[in-house]
């Protein structure tokens, strides 16, 4: 390996020799050459037979030769800052297969070749970067560092939505488990002929939980989310679409972790296609097409899309999914238990009323349950500005008292009162049920046959 790098370094200076025109056709050829090298190596880690760490590591050694070469013939600053980054990659690398460490570029060019280059084994400790550049291929890309921005925002950090937080839907639960957590976590029980599912469909009334299910994967292990709508693929400009779809899936083909990206309203770009459509929507239907047949296993990156409305996707993309999972309205229990989530501290109400709003919240999602429950919270904030007599708490606090008990009461008006000593009375069954004339369910009966014909023909149900 230390041959080979010196010489490559020894090579590089004579080609200073030759004409700039010579000299660009070779830096373009040894770019290519050093590009082969790292996808061999990285073919090989990601293959499905056992892996030969010898010819990883060869293969590492060939690019780390040609990336210090190529870092003292181009006088490009921008891609030698680029290319001194993916040294120490390869250096980071190399000292995970338990390979020698490489010296960085420049002290490579400032050690002659007489000296023959010396290597000292040390621990590597650099930080993986969080994606490969191809700054090449963005030189004559006036858009390029845009689109590399816009996918950089729809990256999820910090997301605090975890699986338990998400009620009932076990089947689509286990599903996304079974495809996302698993490989990377028991790969080896994802070898031979059982694959890893990489394309999921989530399907359903609004306000279910798609959205949220999709989220709570970034939370279990450490993934690179992407959490894009149509407007982030979406541009007025002539094939900028095209580019914006194509460079998503390629910078989660990049990153060194698993990655999940998730499409939602995945119907407003996958509409049937039909006959006088415009020339750019077919465009994009095509392109996105053709990076999901690109999804393999083998790349660690997983696609999970959400749509309100499965029927209207084209035929094209719905064999595509390979599991497309219904997530209906919430039973009986999980109503109950969403009602609880959005009481928090304020739910004293006993079991028989908990079970009697369950009954009476049939046909409700879990977005209109969580509407239904705020609205109920405000009711005890209402009564604050007509209430005249106020009961006095041990602590000092006023609460609301509409009896006619003179006992430990006082009368005055809600201005009247320090703020800070004001409180609510505890919700009852009745701020509920006041609620309910008002809070109606937004799914109707017509929405839901359809998503049970849809479900017969082409899914299985989550919940």
């Amino acid at each position: 390996m230390e041959q080979v790098i010196a010489e490559n370094v020894d090579n590089c200076s004579d080609k200073s020799e030759i004409t700039d025109q010579n000299t660009e056709k070779d830096l373009l050829s040894e770019y290519r050459e050093a590009v082969k090298w790292f996808e061999r190596a990285r073919n090989e880690l990601r293959s499905d037979e056992n892996n030969q760490l010898s010819f990883v590591q060869m293969c590492t050694e060939q690019a780390a030769s040609l990336v210090a070469m190529l870092y003292h013939s181009d006088q490009n600053n921008s891609r030698r800052e680029v290319l001194n980054e993916i040294y120490e990659t390869v250096n980071f690398l190399s000292g995970k297969l338990g390979n020698v460490s490489l010296s960085s570029p420049d002290e490579a060019s400032e050690t002659s070749i007489d000296d023959q280059t010396s290597f000292i084994e040390q621990d590597i400790s650099l930080p993986m970067p969080e994606k490969t550049l191809h700054a090449p291929e963005c030189q004559n890309d006036t858009r390029c560092s845009a689109r590399q921005q816009a996918i950089e925002e729809t990256l999820v950090r910090n997301n605090d939505v975890t699986f338990d937080s998400v009620v009932g839907l076990e089947e689509a639960k286990r599903s996304l488990k079974e495809a996302v957590v698993m490989p990377l976590l028991y790969p080896h029980l994802f070898s031979g002929n059982r694959k890893p599912w990489t394309r999921i469909l989530l399907y359903g009334p609004p306000g279910t939980g798609k959205s949220r299910l999709a989220h709570a994967i970034s939370s279990e292990i450490d993934f690179a989310f992407y959490s894009v709508s149509s407007s982030d693929l979406l541009s007025s400009w002539f094939g900028e679409s095209e580019k914006m779809i194509r460079d998503l899936f390629e910078h989660s083909r990049n990153v060194n972790i698993r990655s999940v990206i998730f499409m939602d309203e995945i119907d407003s770009l996958c509409r049937k296609r039909k006959e006088g459509e415009e020339e750019g929507v077919r465009r994009i239907k095509t392109e996105l097409l053709r990076q999901m047949d690109g999804i393999t296993s083998n790349y660690g990156m997983f696609l999970l899309c959400a749509t309100n409305c499965p029927w209207e996707l084209d035929s094209a993309f719905l064999r595509r999914f390979q599991k497309r999972v219904y997530i209906p309205l919430p039973d009986e229990p999980s109503r109950i238990s969403i009602l609880k989530l959005h009481a928090g501290e304020e739910r004293i109400l006993n079991q028989s009323e908990w079970s009697e709003l369950g009954r009476q919240t049939d046909g409700y999602s879990g977005s209109d349950l969580a509407n239904l429950a705020n609205a109920a919270l405000f009711e005890p904030m209402r009564e604050l500005h007509s209430a005249k007599r106020w009961k006095i708490s041990p602590d000092g606090r006023y609460s609301p008292c509409f009896s006619q008990e003179d006992i430990g009461t006082i009368e005055a008006n809600l201005k009247d009162l320090p703020p800070a000593f004001v409180e609510t009375r505890a919700l009852s069954l009745d701020d509920f049920k006041t609620c309910l004339h008002s809070s109606k369910p937004t799914v109707n009966s017509s929405d839901l046959k359809l998503f049970e014909s849809f479900t017969a023909k082409f899914g299985q149900v989550g919940s």
